[in-house]
């Protein structure tokens, strides 16, 4: 069974307010989810969530807009509706997670364009909570999400394409003063809004972070790149041979140590090596299914791209796998494992 779909379309508050009402259910129950894990009285949390609000009137007010719309929508508190945009950055309500990213140029694919994507990787109770969305604002790009229910930025792709998929990194520097920038999320939907390269590297500049993270990303055939965001700045890895593939350790010279590699997931570096393997063998053939068959590896068990609840490692599973076609507008989602062929192709 596919993860629930639904469009939306208008003005930033229009759009929270149908992805609230459309996905009520999941929104509150994803809501609830966060409060019952986060290890601390859910006032408290709540009330957190207002050392964020500066952040967000400074950064993205017009995703504020949409939050409250999404509040009235889905019949939650403005406090609810932000920590669903916070989510990891309060203590307690994220745990360790192990996505796997890659992305190819098209001049190694069957079809010609670039494919870019990822496994991901979490605790399994969480799948229940995602969903697909498809947005047309009355300004900027279309996009399309796979994303948590009432959380508006994530993994996906808009019309011009551009696409961004995602990696939890550890070990990174910190901010000076807590938070001293903001989540991961809204700075995934703001990417939603750019065209180009150029454009996304000039966000990067204006957007800081309150902890790290590694973005893939397309922005038009050749170019694939990679970012590793922190605190104190970004480092792009490029992809001369024309494919990339990132775990859950920094890669680049900048951030990477031996204190970063010692913090990350254990697992990371074999899947890192699994996946750049997989791609080098496969250049100049790959395709969708491809691809599929690749995020669907089993190779070192328990240490694989496709994790099972069963190898015990933190109780992480892989709830989804990704692949996107942004040149074609199109998105491939399994839910569950890809191991489970599962797939749904959504059109943007």
């Amino acid at each position: 069974m596919p993860f629930p779909y639904f469009e939306v379309a208008g003005t930033p508050y229009e759009l929270g307010y149908q992805h609230g009402e459309l996905a009520r259910e999941q929104v509150r129950g994803f809501a609830a989810y966060l409060l019952g894990t986060a290890g601390a009285p859910p006032e408290a949390v709540l009330a957190a969530t207002h050392r964020f609000l500066p952040l967000f009137r400074r950064h993205c007010p017009t995703l504020l807009e949409e939050i409250r719309g999404l509040a009235e929508g889905a019949r939650i508190s403005l406090e609810e509706a932000l920590l669903l945009q916070i989510r990891g950055e309060i203590a307690g309500v994220l745990t360790a997670e192990g996505c796997t990213t890659f992305a190819v140029e098209g001049r190694h694919t069957q079809g010609g364009g670039i494919l870019i994507g990822q496994t991901s990787d979490m605790a399994p109770e969480l799948e229940e909570y995602f969903l697909v969305a498809r947005l047309e604002p009355k300004e900027g790009p279309r996009m399309l999400m796979w994303t948590f229910a009432g959380q508006l930025g994530y993994h996906g792709l808009n019309d011009h394409g551009v696409a961004h998929f995602a990696n939890n990194v550890s070990g990174g520097p910190l901010p000076a003063t807590r938070p001293g920038g903001l989540p991961h999320y809204p700075v995934k939907r703001r990417l939603y809004e750019c065209r180009t390269r150029e454009e996304l590297l000039t966000l990067w500049g204006t957007l800081p972070v309150c902890s790290s993270g590694n973005y893939m990303l397309a922005s038009g055939d050749p170019d694939i790149f990679d970012v590793e965001a922190t605190p104190t700045g970004i480092a792009v890895l490029e992809g001369p041979d024309g494919y990339l593939a990132h775990a859950n350790h920094f890669l680049s010279p900048e951030f990477r140590t031996s204190d970063t590699d010692a913090q990350a997931l254990p697992d990371s570096f074999a899947r890192q090596e699994r996946m750049t393997t997989l791609l080098r063998e496969r250049l100049g053939c790959l395709s969708v299914d491809t691809m599929k068959e690749v995020l669907s590896d089993h190779r070192h068990h328990p240490q694989s791209i496709c994790r099972h609840e069963e190898a015990g490692l933190g109780r992480m599973s892989t709830v989804a796998g990704l692949v996107a076609e942004p040149g074609a507008g199109r998105l491939h989602v399994s839910r569950g494992q890809p191991c489970r062929g599962d797939w749904t192709t959504y059109r943007i």
